[in-house]
């Protein structure tokens, strides 16, 4: 479904369709808000992300891509060596003057760096040129719907409990709008979807067999 199919189901289910006591805007910000809320619960969205130099050695998401975790090793063609995720302990370790290093490095270190409440990748060593093709395989929460030909970025199935889960929120505000008993089975609903999702994320892995690296990272 496109951003406009679904804020008009949403319309629809609140029996708002003329947009008369819930504005437009807010049930975009709701769809949203639920949207951000399932992919970060299920971890369904995976991409190898490209990452720009936003100053220093710090590299962030391209637009507005968000990191949940990695799950795998960085990638960059230009580099010599591997990259190599490491801590910064252990890279005191290997060499207490790294941050005044600035020659072409060793080694790489990949902690989170917060920059702007955006989690980001800090390179070690900063190379004597900005990483230009630097990318990560990760979770990652999608940019924000905006257009009305968006689509989110959930397997298909799982668009209309977008749906379910923004009428539980609108429904559960406080104000003469509030009707808790509706907001419950909507929540009910949105919570079934989330649950299955998880489920099958975990069954799709446990059936290859497969570990996901950098669970904690």
């Amino acid at each position: 479904m496109t951003f406009a199919q679904l804020y008009a189901l949403l319309a629809g289910r609140l029996q708002d369709t003329g947009y008369a006591r819930w504005a437009l805007v807010d049930m975009k910000a709701a769809l949203n808000l639920t949207y951000e809320d399932f992919c970060a619960r299920t971890e369904c969205v995976q991409a190898l992300t490209a990452l720009t130099q936003s100053s220093g050695a710090v590299y962030t998401p391209s637009g507005s891509v968000r990191l949940v975790r990695l799950t795998g090793e960085p990638q960059s063609a230009t580099l010599r060596r591997r990259l190599c995720p490491i801590t910064a302990d252990q890279a005191f370790d290997m060499d207490p003057d790294w941050e005044a290093r600035t020659q072409d490095p060793d080694y790489y270190i990949f902690p989170w760096t917060q920059v702007s409440g955006v989690k980001s990748l800090r390179v070690v060593f900063t190379p004597a040129s900005a990483l230009t093709d630097l990318k990560v395989p990760a979770v990652i929460l999608p940019a924000q719907m905006s257009a009305d030909g968006d689509i989110p970025a959930t397997p298909p199935e799982y668009h209309d409990c977008l749906v379910d889960g923004a009428a539980a929120y609108l429904l559960s505000q406080p104000g003469r709008l509030q009707n808790l008993d509706l907001a419950a089975t909507y929540v009910w609903r949105y919570e079934s979807k989330v649950a299955a999702m998880v489920g099958m994320n975990v069954t799709s892995f446990s059936s290859r067999g497969g570990v996901v690296p950098y669970r904690n990272f």
